[in-house]
């Protein structure tokens, strides 16, 4: 009779622990399913940044949602730049200047101070990189040093995009590997499109799309 208690006791222990390990189990199961498109996605985010030359510009987790005037400010910046990319691609300097100094207006119109939460810390830092290498390239008159620079511009688009709720603009962003003798650049488009702006006629289709923004 003893020795049935203990054979008893023992299988009681025994399945308690298998039910808590099915527990355990299922319920990290959850946690990975529901956590795995944020993580898909912010891994995605980050290996695209990794190929850049800028790493440590900010990327915020989630989009910041910005009141109305300065939303549209913003969106004025990124028409400014594409105007620029679409003058790149054309190899006209004239409207590349026009491009970037109107940029650069448009950027020293957003009002960080209207910017809540962690959206304020990144604004600041994606704003002083578009006024450094906007000024730069606007003293530069060499096509492929302004390249350069606007390789550089493209990257803070892409973490401003990234880090900004900006509705009703469809972007992307391209990449093509053979630009800078191999070293390769992105750029963003508002088309599928591809026109490469860093070659002229030389590799005007080279470049593919890697993110839908």
């Amino acid at each position: 009779m003893k020795t049935n208690k203990i054979i008893f006791k023992t299988f009681a222990i025994s399945s308690l622990f298998l039910v808590a390990a099915c527990g355990n189990s299922s319920n990290k199961d959850t946690i990975e399913n529901n956590e795995n498109p944020d993580t898909v996605s912010h891994i995605q985010h980050e290996s695209l940044q990794q190929n850049f030359a800028h790493k440590d510009i900010i990327i915020l987790k989630n989009p910041n949602l910005l009141e109305e005037e300065n939303e549209n400010k913003l969106k004025e910046v990124i028409k400014a730049y594409l105007a620029m990319k679409n003058a790149f691609i054309v190899a006209d300097s004239k409207r590349i200047d026009s491009a970037a100094q109107a940029m650069l207006e448009h950027v020293k119109s957003v009002d960080p101070k209207n910017i809540n939460g962690d959206g304020k810390e990144a604004w600041l830092q994606h704003a002083s990189g578009y006024e450094s290498k906007l000024t730069e390239l606007l003293h530069i008159k060499g096509l492929e040093e302004r390249r350069s620079y606007f390789s550089h511009l493209s990257e803070i688009v892409y973490c401003t995009i990234k880090s900004f709720k900006l509705n009703d603009m469809k972007l992307y962003a391209v990449y093509c590997p053979k630009a800078f003798d191999g070293k390769g650049a992105y750029w963003i488009s508002e088309t599928e499109e591809i026109r490469n702006p860093y070659s002229g006629e030389k590799m005007k289709d080279c470049g593919s799309i890697k993110e839908e923004l």
